[in-house]
C-alpha cells in the first residue's frame, strides 16, 4: 500500500487501523507518530475553509459550524487559540 493516505474525520479511526490491517492480512512493521500543534494561524483557516464542505456533506449543521467559527474567532482575538492533530505513518507488509 505505498503512498496510501487516509484522510479521516472519525475520532477513533486510528485505533481501528491496526485491527483492520491485520484482518486484511497486512503486518505493521513499524509506526511513526507526529503531532502538529499551534497557537494561531493554520488551523483557523483550515476550519473556515473545510467547515462549509462538512456542512454541504451533511456531517455538520450550519448552526454548529457558525458556533465553532465564533469560538475560534474569539480565541484568536484573545490569543488563546490552540489546536493539534496527530499523524501516524505505518510501515506495512502484505502477507501472501
Amino acid at each position: 500500500m505505498p503512498g496510501l493516505i487516509l484522510p479521516v474525520a472519525h475520532k477513533n479511526v486510528m485505533r481501528e487501523i491496526p485491527r483492520l490491517l491485520r484482518h486484511s492480512g497486512v503486518e505493521i512493521t513499524h509506526a511513526i507518530g507526529d503531532v502538529m500543534l499551534e497557537i494561531g494561524k493554520f488551523f483557523p483557516g483550515l476550519a473556515k475553509n473545510f467547515g462549509p464542505i462538512a456542512v454541504r456533506a451533511g456531517i455538520v449543521l450550519q448552526a454548529e459550524l457558525d458556533h465553532w467559527i465564533e469560538a475560534i474567532d474569539r480565541a484568536l482575538s484573545e490569543n488563546t487559540f490552540f489546536a493539534s492533530c496527530n499523524y501516524v505513518t505505518y510501515g506495512m507488509l502484505k502477507g501472501s
